[in-house]
């Protein structure tokens, strides 16, 4: 950790006291108590902030001065926290989790194993019943391939929701949290509205009729994300302490060195976040355990500190943790290593952990611009052959993007391309052009960016350090989702655009709107990356579909080159009499697609949008899920699920 000398600040000076009585002790000498003179006003700390550079462990001292200065520093500079919460196509008769990473597992409210459906029920408020309550149902599947319920589990209690749930080896795992009642005044305070606290609760499922619990896991703070590899579960949660008494704001001098005592009376062990189990609290880790950034100086410091947690869940008591002080804006996890992301001078910093058995922070590195807000972040990195890839925008005037590769040398991930460059000239995106959608898939990736028009970019990664633009293709409208279906061609979902014309300012210059009509479903075929095809396109007028912004609503099943594709579907129609309060009223549905790349020229089709009746648990399409399996598929809508069959004509068999 480097220091910055402090010229006679009463910081500096009970630093160097420490520091001064720590040299000159031994074994052989008496302790002599030294008094550190009392600070007759707070330091100026500063503002915390992403550092850009490596991440280091140090003496247990200096972490819990790092963490002290920045819960100080948050009293007056209140700080902007920002989160985000990550193609999978399967091949074993029926349909999983969309998934960015083929064997990297994502939480869902819906899982399903060939014979038994998982579905996570959300609670209806006011909670006056268990049929109320947040529960994990579980259906057996028949021979007709209708459905029993077999168990229904209430998790937590009346204030708990399912945050999503991962079944693998006898093992489910359900991730859940719980929402208590807050007094306005304390949201508008840092941590006013609490920490928060993460609980994972795992259940054997050898006996599926009645699960039993293994382990109630709760940990302090919120969850990032998740993800699971074979029995492990990898947690990424952030945790802000909460000091009660401390007083926020534009506050005078006498109450900053009220804060400032206040905070520094804490035991840096009542600071960190806890594991509760079985009843007892344990600290997830200590502070000398945490990293730090290696340019952080004694004025520096963090409120907030990320825990990167592995649970064993055949053994769930096997929990291991990697410490940072300090802020992630988003994740991305390859089968081998976990990146963390944030925000430093309108750069990107990465952290990289690797994860198996050597389950420990390994290097990090900075790339130009940031991940942007227009499409999902994490589909903007990916890893190929120890390679990460990683898209970014710089906005600090019209958009301008880059494409990056970056290496693990030492501590260090070393930028080792990038485009443009001299070589490789051409911009990413037209001038104001945003990006709307990123995917990788081996030697390849795909940009979209939009603005008026939506271009295409077709990326040639064959050569990690030599990456070119192959080609591209401007077609109306944009894609949020890319979905790759093999190494030959490409599903995007998103929006049809159509251009409506502006009367003519005082110059007398016309202009166009760019106006969303609907959802509009597109396959592309690019096996000539220099001149890709739109070769089929499907538009829904008045319509949005929540793959755009959450790809898990999206089920896929794949069988020798022909795909089968279930989404929910939010379709406004005109409304009659009996509505006559607003002028459309939502229409809800599963819009069943099939593609076929066995021909010679591939054809998208829609077989049919299936509409089933809403119950009181309904009240938004992006919890919709479905589940396909061969010409079956289950509907998930609210908390009911429907059955039915994959043709034009077929009956509806539930709700279960």
């Amino acid at each position: 950790m480097k220091y910055t000398p402090l010229a006679l600040t009463p910081l500096a000076l009970a630093v160097s006291a420490t520091l001064l009585f720590t040299a000159c002790s031994s074994d052989d000498s008496p302790s002599v108590a030294i008094v550190e003179p009392e600070p007759q006003q707070a330091p100026d700390v500063n503002a915390s902030k992403v550092f850009k550079g490596g991440l280091t462990k140090v003496n247990g001292n200096a972490a819990e001065q790092f963490l002290k200065n920045g819960i100080f520093a948050s009293t007056f500079d209140l700080p902007v926290i920002a989160f985000q919460d990550s193609a999978s196509s399967s091949r074993s008769g029926f349909s999983t989790t969309n998934t960015q990473e083929q064997g990297v597992d994502e939480a869902d409210r819906i899982e399903y194993d060939g014979n038994y459906l998982y579905v996570a029920q959300y609670p209806q408020w006011p909670v006056e019943s268990e049929a109320d309550s947040a529960a994990i149902r579980i259906l057996e599947r028949q021979a007709d391939f209708s459905l029993t319920q077999v168990s229904q589990t209430v998790i937590g209690d009346g204030t708990t929701d399912i945050n999503g749930m991962y079944v693998a080896n006898n093992r489910l795992s359900v991730l859940h949290s719980n929402y208590p009642m807050v007094a306005f005044a304390d949201i508008m305070v840092p941590g006013g509205l609490g920490s928060g606290e993460v609980n994972l609760t795992v259940f054997d499922t050898q006996v599926t009729n009645q699960p039993a619990q293994l382990e109630t896991l709760k940990i302090d703070g919120w969850l990032l994300s998740s993800r699971r590899i074979d029995d492990y579960l990898y947690l990424v949660t952030g945790y802000t302490p909460e000091v009660e008494g401390l007083e926020y704001g534009d506050t005078g001098d006498a109450t900053k060195l009220a804060n400032f005592q206040q905070i520094q009376a804490l035991s840096v062990n009542d600071l960190m976040p806890k594991l509760r189990r079985n009843g007892q609290s344990e600290p997830l880790a200590s502070a000398q355990d945490c990293y730090i950034p290696e340019q952080a100086t004694e004025l520096d410091g963090t409120r907030q500190i990320t825990m990167i947690t592995r649970v064993n869940t055949n053994a769930p008591s096997d929990i291991t943790s990697v410490c940072i002080m300090g802020q992630a804006d988003a994740m991305y996890m390859s089968a081998t290593n976990l990146y963390l992301t944030g925000n430093a001078d309108n750069d990107t910093v990465l952290h990289k952990i690797s994860l198996g058995d050597s389950f420990n922070y390994q290097a990090s590195g900075s790339v130009n611009g940031t991940l942007g807000w227009q499409s999902n972040p994490q589909f903007r990195m990916d890893e190929e052959q120890g390679y990460l890839r990683i898209v970014t925008s710089d906005y600090q005037e019209q958009p301008t993007h880059f494409f990056s590769v970056l290496n693990q040398q030492g501590n260090e991930l070393v930028q080792v391309a990038q485009l443009p460059n001299e070589q490789q000239p051409e911009a990413i995106g037209k001038p104001n052009e945003d990006i709307y959608a990123v995917r990788f898939l081996g030697d390849k990736g795909y940009i979209v960016t939009f603005e008026r028009t939506d271009p295409l970019y077709v990326l040639d990664l064959a050569s990690p350090t030599t990456p070119l633009i192959a080609g591209s293709i401007e077609i109306p409208g944009f894609s949020s989702y890319l979905h790759p279906l093999g190494d030959d061609y490409l599903l995007g979902i998103g929006q049809e655009v159509a251009l409506e014309a502006l009367p003519a300012d005082e110059t007398g210059r016309a202009s166009e709107l760019p106006v969303r009509q609907g959802v509009k479903v597109s396959l592309f075929d690019v096996r000539d990356p220099a001149n890709p095809v739109e070769l089929d396109t499907l538009v829904k007028n008045d319509s949005f579909t929540p793959v755009e912004y959450d790809y898990h609503a999206l089920s896929v099943l794949a069988d020798n080159g022909k795909y089968q594709f279930a989404m929910p579907l939010e379709q406004w129609q005109p409304c009659d009499e009996a509505c006559a309060a607003s002028a459309y009223r939502a229409q809800h549905s599963l819009m069943l697609l099939d593609v076929d790349t066995s021909v010679e020229r591939a054809t998208l089709s829609e077989t049919r949008q299936w509409q089933v009746p809403s119950d009181d648990a309904y009240f938004f399409g992006g919890n919709d899920r479905s589940v396909i399996h061969g010409d079956h598929i289950y509907y998930l809508h609210g908390n009911q699920v429907w059955h039915s069959t994959w043709s034009a004509d077929a009956r509806t068999d539930g709700p279960y």
